[in-house]
C-alpha cells in the first residue's frame, strides 16, 4: 500500500474528503486525522517521513516525526478520542496490535518447536 492509498483509506474511514486531507486545512479534526495518518504511515507501513508528508499538504519531515511522537504519547495516556479513531483505523485495515504480534510469534514458535 502506498502513502496515497493509506491516506484514501482514512477519507473513506473518518469520512473526511481526501482534498481536504491534501490541502493546508488545520482544523482540530482534520489535523488529528493527518497526525494519526503518520503514525500509523511509519508504525505499520515503515514510510519514510519525507513520503508521507507529500499527500497531506506537503508537510515536511520534522512535522511528520512530530506528529508521530504525539500520537504515540496519545495512545501511551489512553487520550479517549486517539484510541477511538486508532482503533477505528487498526480495524479497517485490519492491523495487528502489538499484543497480538507477541501472541503469534509465540504460537509460532512452539509449532516449530514440535517439528524440531
Amino acid at each position: 500500500m502506498t502513502p496515497e492509498e493509506l491516506l484514501k483509506e482514512f477519507s473513506e474511514c473518518f469520512g473526511i474528503h481526501i482534498k481536504a486531507l491534501n490541502s493546508k486545512l488545520r482544523s482540530n479534526r482534520i489535523t488529528g486525522i493527518k497526525q494519526l495518518y503518520c503514525y500509523v504511515g511509519k508504525t505499520y507501513y515503515n514510510y519514510k517521513v519525507i513520503d508521507m508528508g507529500k499527500p497531506i499538504g506537503n508537510i515536511d519531515h520534522s512535522t511528520v516525526s512530530h506528529s508521530i511522537a504525539k500520537i504515540a504519547s496519545y495512545l501511551n495516556i489512553n487520550d479517549e478520542a486517539t484510541v477511538t479513531n486508532f482503533n477505528a483505523i487498526r480495524d479497517r485495515l485490519e492491523l495487528r496490535t502489538y499484543a497480538e504480534l507477541l501472541q503469534e510469534n509465540k504460537e509460532l514458535r512452539e509449532k516449530i518447536k514440535k517439528y524440531e
